[in-house]
């Protein structure tokens, strides 16, 4: 889009007034700055969070007894990570749990009585969840009224009503203590560990043991399910990618592979382009347990043969999602955007919905509503920008609804089918009323100015103290006015991307490329002079680094 609003943070000089303004903006003046730059391993007390100290007892009357359990969750990365972690927690004990995965296509997303009666009347004697559960009252009541055991674990956002269960543990809860409220599913499983582990004391040494290598899939999980990388998702994922590079899971060392991920050092952007989408692929287009079992594969043969069958679900993911994605945008007018893009057809599959929902809102600025029709249901996925709270629209329409659930910018829901055109009124509506629309400009921030002499070491030292990248902590945009162009040229197969030489004041020369900059119809020629928001990366060239101008967006000086 080309009406794009620059937003460039203050000048700055020098790598302290640099870091000093990269923390404010991400803490605020809360905590320490070693905290974030440096952080040690050192978690809450997880019974901080509800009925943790409940959900330990009836799991440990669960172990001495040898009773029988089920582990129900979600079928994206992160239901799937915090099952494996469940799972891996229970056999610790020697207790091989039951595991159950819903259908994406045929059950959807939470709970379903049917399939929690079949094993309860089997002789199941507890229900754990992982990553679902926190809207399923009704369900809860009936497991209750039946005197079967449920344990919620949850990180949702809670209903107006929460569910009666053995015991909810969701740090989203209003009587929530435990410091960390953004855990991912995976977290909360992780805490539970923690806390099952000293409720069973065991040993020091085997406790550090499970939970350092364990933190693999609690990085996977939580880079994946795109919660704030801050405060304990930080420490989490930070040392979970050492874990992760060092992973003995053999199902994730053949997910490597097939990723092309061949390094020492793993970054959060390995977990969200190469691991996550290859996990996600499973259930999306088949079931997720495939990539369940992959995760808690013990065999190298057989987690191999997983892994294989999991790339090839994920090739067939990206030709489904491209094909969507070109009939998607022969729809759209881009002169003449809704305030909620909305689009259905029966023929779309509900596996990658969310995948085209965030590629619409990325591309028009705009909420999206990306829906397929199944019987007498329409199932959608929505994403949002940030302007705008998806959820709290999807609360005040309800009435319209069978299932909704998720975050701010994300959710999934099921919409009577004769209702679909009410409803999609309501929320056209609500977003011209509350006068959101003018709001609705896509913007580059950058978080400060500098000059490009400011590129060297010290900045990139700076930036790798920041990783991992992530919502809340993104890579850092920086920008520079009145750039001295003194060389530029078409690269890439179709003269598509433009590489640039900058003359700096100190008289260095900084390389910068901009991707599809030549589609951009900015007309830029040797000896002009620029501003350029941009991105710091580090290149390898004939055993040579350099630093590179990664280019967001750039414009003449006199434009």
């Amino acid at each position: 889009m080309d009406n794009i609003l620059w937003q460039i943070g203050d000048k700055v000089d020098n790598i302290q007034d640099l870091q000093e303004l990269f923390l404010q903006n991400r803490l605020g003046q809360d905590l320490l700055q070693t905290d974030f730059l440096h952080p040690q391993f050192v978690l809450p007390d997880p019974f901080l969070l509800p009925d943790m100290d409940k959900a330990v007892e009836r799991i440990a009357r669960a172990i001495e007894n040898k009773e029988r359990i089920l582990i129900y969750g979600d079928y994206d990365a992160d239901g799937v990570t915090s099952l494996a972690l469940l799972y891996e927690l229970l056999f610790f004990w020697g207790i091989t749990p039951e595991v159950y995965i819903p259908d994406r296509f045929s059950e959807g997303y939470g709970l379903r009585y049917g399939v929690l009666e079949k094993y309860f009347l089997a002789g199941t004697n507890l229900v754990i969840t992982v990553d679902c559960g926190i809207r399923d009252v009704e369900i809860a009541r009936q497991l209750l009224e039946k005197g079967w055991d449920l344990i919620i674990t949850d990180h949702h956002e809670p209903g107006t009503k929460i569910p009666e269960a053995v015991a909810v543990v969701n740090p989203k809860l209003a009587r929530n203590s435990y410091p960390e409220r953004e855990l991912a599913g995976v977290g909360v499983v992780y805490a539970l560990a923690r806390a099952l582990m000293t409720r069973m004391n065991v040993d020091a040494k085997e406790q550090e043991k499970f939970l350092k290598w364990n933190l693999d899939l609690v990085a996977l999980g939580t880079v994946a399910d795109m919660v704030p990388l801050l405060g304990e998702n930080r420490i989490l994922v930070k040392y979970g990618l050492i874990s992760l590079a060092k992973s003995k899971k053999f199902g994730l060392r053949y997910l490597r592979q097939m990723a092309g991920i061949d390094k020492d050092i793993l970054t959060s952007e390995d977990i969200s382009f190469g691991l996550a989408p290859r996990i996600n692929a499973s259930g999306r287009l088949d079931n997720a347990s495939y990539a369940f079992n992959l995760l808690i594969e013990k065999g190298d043969l057989e987690a191999e043969v997983l892994a294989k069958g999991i790339e090839q679900k994920n090739q067939e993911r990206k030709m489904l999602t491209e094909n969507i994605w070109q009939d998607v945008l022969s729809q759209v007018d881009a002169n003449n955007l809704p305030g909620c893009i909305v689009l259905i057809d029966d023929g779309w599959s509900k596996g990658v919905l969310g995948l085209i929902a965030s590629k619409v809102m990325r591309r028009f600025y705009r909420p999206a509503i990306i829906a397929t029709v199944d019987g007498e249901e329409i199932v959608a996925s929505a994403r949002s920008v940030e302007e705008i709270n998806i959820v709290d629209i999807l609360e005040q329409n309800q009435q319209y609804l069978f299932h909704f659930g998720g975050h701010k910018r994300a959710a999934g829901l099921t919409v009577k089918k004769n209702q679909w055109n009410e409803f999609i009124n309501n929320v056209q509506n609500i977003i011209a009323s509350e006068s959101l629309l003018t709001s609705l400009v896509p913007k580059v921030k950058a978080e400060a100015e500098i000059d490009l002499g400011l590129v060297g070491d010290s900045i990139w030292d700076l930036l790798n103290l920041l990783q991992p990248w992530g919502v809340g902590n993104e890579e850092p945009l920086l920008g520079s006015y009145d750039c001295l162009v003194v060389e530029v040229k078409k690269i890439g197969k179709e003269g598509n991307h433009l590489k640039f030489n900058f003359l700096t004041e100190q008289g260095k020369i900084i390389q910068g490329i901009w991707w599809s900059g030549s589609l951009k119809n900015k007309n830029i020629d040797k000896h002009d002079k620029v501003d350029v928001i941009y991105r710091v990366q580090k290149e390898l060239w004939n055993g040579r680094e350099n630093f590179l101008l990664n280019i967001v967006d750039m414009r003449k000086r006199d434009e």
